[in-house]
């Protein structure tokens, strides 16, 4: 069996540490694994962790600081170099807003390309897919899939794969803030959609990282839809909340997608909007997609909202004001 090592830039992130958690666990043997963080701090979990100083022991982790997508190509080669894989997640600083995240997920691309990798699995979302219902969202994803394509044109020998991701369940969780006040799910009620956890992107990105390592041309040239399992109404998700953080009166008190969109960040008041027209076709929904990748099945809302019922517990008022105020829209987005 063929070894190789898997470059994942940026690590930090939920989706990219998931990556490296999972060819460390379910690949061992078959992987070395090197983590790329921007600053020193971001790397300090995966150091501490089981895993980490376990692989680090053994050699199969190595970690690396101070690439920033913000700096050339040339100075970003040396997150990839002696790497057979580039795991490639699209960066997302909210400090710095996702103004350059296309040009900066494009930079990695061809950073890895120009380092010699010979495989690159992309980490983008489902809204390429409608560029003109959900543009100020898709434009930070079209390009750069599109110059995988192009690389892959310019450069023979490099194959590429891309993970469009679903909505995640991140989101929910200042979108489900009303359950924060009390039993009432004010959200629009003809949104439906199936919320994917961003650590099963992640192990799917890892398991096509792998495979390209050992069965090279399995995955290459493909697009995956990377969703949930389940396709739910928003009031069978009140019904999953209520079960799940054990509050049984939790139910849907539906609110105007206006009257909800007035409190989000432009492109996020964009997205539900499209995403209350379109009802269940808004979003790409594979059942079995994560499971086919794999393995294993995909996380289900109950399993997700049951590890957070902290997040959803219900807080005075005084407080939940300045949580508010903590937490303003601005280019808050978990995509």
């Amino acid at each position: 069996m063929s070894v190789g090592k898997v470059a994942v830039f940026t690590a930090s992130s939920n989706s990219g540490g998931a990556c490296v958690s999972h060819l460390l666990t379910k690949y061992a043997g078959r992987v070395a694994v090197r983590a790329v963080f921007r600053t020193d701090d971001k790397a300090v979990e995966l150091r501490a962790s089981g895993v980490g100083s376990t692989a680090l022991a053994n050699e199969t982790l190595e970690i690396v600081t101070g690439y920033d997508a913000y700096e050339s190509e040339a100075t970003l080669c040396g997150a990839f170099e002696g790497a057979d894989v580039a795991v490639i997640v699209t960066p997302h600083d909210p400090t710095r807003g996702f103004a350059d995240d296309s040009a900066l997920t494009i930079k990695m691309i061809n950073a890895a390309a120009l380092s010699g990798v010979s495989r690159i699995v992309s980490v983008g979302s489902w809204t390429c897919n409608n560029p003109l219902d959900v543009p100020m969202l898709a434009t930070r994803f079209i390009a750069p899939e599109n110059e995988l394509a192009a690389i892959a044109t310019r450069h023979a020998e490099i194959s590429w794969t891309s993970l469009r991701a679903g909505f995640f369940f991140g989101n929910l969780i200042p979108q489900f803030g009303s359950l924060r006040a009390g039993d009432a799910l004010r959200y629009p009620e003809a949104c439906a959609f199936a919320p994917v956890d961003p650590r099963d992107v992640g192990r799917c990105a890892a398991a096509v990282a792998a495979d390209a390592i050992s069965t090279p041309g399995t995955h290459a040239s493909k697009c995956y839809e990377i969703s949930g399992p389940q396709l739910m109404t928003a009031e069978e998700m009140a019904v999953v909340m209520a079960a799940s953080l054990e509050r049984p009166g939790i139910t849907l008190s539906p609110l105007s997608v206006e009257d909800f969109a007035t409190k989000l960040p432009p492109p996020l008041a964009q997205l539900m909007r499209y995403m209350n027209s379109a009802g269940p076709a808004a979003i790409p929904f594979e059942a079995n997609q994560i499971a086919e990748l794999i393995g294993e099945p995909a996380t289900t809302l109950a399993e997700w909202a049951t590890e957070r019922k902290e997040a959803f517990a219900v807080v005075p008022l005084l407080a939940r004001a300045r949580e508010t105020k903590l937490n303003a829209p601005a280019n808050r987005v978990v995509m």
